[in-house]
């Protein structure tokens, strides 16, 4: 692979890379073991990245990888967005404040 536009260093990485496929997609899980890593069916995690709340990924041939520093900057910054239930004061009903309409 000598491509006038690539240094012979970057050229020597690339091909590094694609003769062992291991290395290129070392940092990366498929949907099926993010699901395993997550305890969760690959349903969920599917639907996850439906709806735009999955981490970060990559989508190839019809499969999706997501980078494993993504995932921990995502497991970050959803690690404190959850809300304690039963916290909420109850809404009050239409009328007087702590008398309701019947």
């Amino acid at each position: 692979m000598s491509d006038p536009r690539c240094p012979p260093m970057a050229s020597t990485a690339v091909e590094a890379l694609l003769t062992d496929p291991n290395r290129l997609m070392a940092e990366f899980l498929t949907l099926q073991e993010f699901a395993v890593a997550m305890d969760v069916s690959e349903r969920t995690i599917q639907k996850m990245v439906a709806s735009r709340r999955a981490p970060p990924h990559v989508r190839i041939a019809r499969k999706t990888y997501f980078r494993l520093s993504a995932i921990k900057k995502w497991l970050q910054a959803n690690e404190n967005m959850t809300t304690r239930r039963g916290t909420r004061r109850p809404r009050q009903l239409h009328g007087m404040k702590g008398q309701r309409d019947d």
